[in-house]
């Protein structure tokens, strides 16, 4: 990745300024609840995750057809490195502000407290910012978060997904094959489930946070395998 295709996506892409306003804002409310509010601390990192939904669902498919990146998609031994590039511009602004945030709270109630610094946090934070970046990248912005978001609300409200929820916090541990699915499946389909106490020990055991890391990565790769093979030659 070079200096000139980040400057060249920041400029080509505007939504990318506009997530970093938002990321901007979301990190300004997350520092003024953790001074001021800090027995509700963890409603920024929800503001956060919920942000991240949408900015990490920036998509290439509609700009790289329409000719907007082809000073970039010239150069194909490049394309890896421009696929990372994209990821990075999508998720870092809230990676960056979750980082503010979480240093603030740090300072406030000490790292032994902080809700930021939790490897549950952590790769709840990941596992969105990848899988919503990667499933996006072939359609159009947006459609991952919102998918993500329609997923959560049918599992909310529905009596038998809240059944499901309360299993599997309180059902096998995640060192059993049965417990580490669930619990990853868990961490997928409700990201913020990071905040229940009761997940600390079945989410936030080893295995889980390993195969949540794993499959972020995967998610990675698959986008980054998608944007070097693809043929944006015919024009949308």
């Amino acid at each position: 990745m070079t200096w000139f295709t980040f400057r060249f996506l920041w400029v080509a892409l505007p939504h990318f300024r506009q997530s970093a306003v938002v990321m901007a804002a979301c990190a300004a409310f997350g520092v003024w609840t953790v001074r001021v509010m800090p027995g509700d601390i963890g409603a920024p990192y929800v503001v956060l995750l919920f942000c991240q939904l949408f900015t990490a669902s920036s998509e290439f498919r509609l700009p790289a057809d329409s000719g907007h990146l082809d000073p970039l998609l010239v150069k194909g031994a490049l394309r890896h490195r421009l696929a990372l590039a994209h990821w990075a511009l999508s998720g870092g602004p809230g990676w960056l502000a979750w980082v503010v945030v979480a240093l603030v709270e740090a300072w406030s109630v000490g790292v032994g407290e902080a809700v930021g610094w939790r490897l549950t946090s952590v790769a709840s934070m990941l596992i969105v910012s990848s899988l919503a970046w990667a499933a996006t990248l072939p359609t159009t912005r947006f459609l991952g978060g919102a998918f993500w978001v329609l997923a959560m609300g049918l599992l909310g409200f529905s009596a038998d997904g809240l059944l499901w929820v309360q299993r599997v916090l309180e059902g096998p541990q995640a060192a059993t094959l049965e417990g580490t699915l669930s619990s990853v499946v868990l961490v997928i389909a409700v990201p913020f489930v990071f905040l229940v106490p009761a997940a600390r020990t079945t989410v936030g055991h080893p295995t889980v946070l390993t195969s949540i890391i794993g499959l972020s990565g995967l998610a990675v790769a698959l986008g980054v395998h998608w944007v070097a093979a693809r043929d944006f030659a015919e024009r949308a």
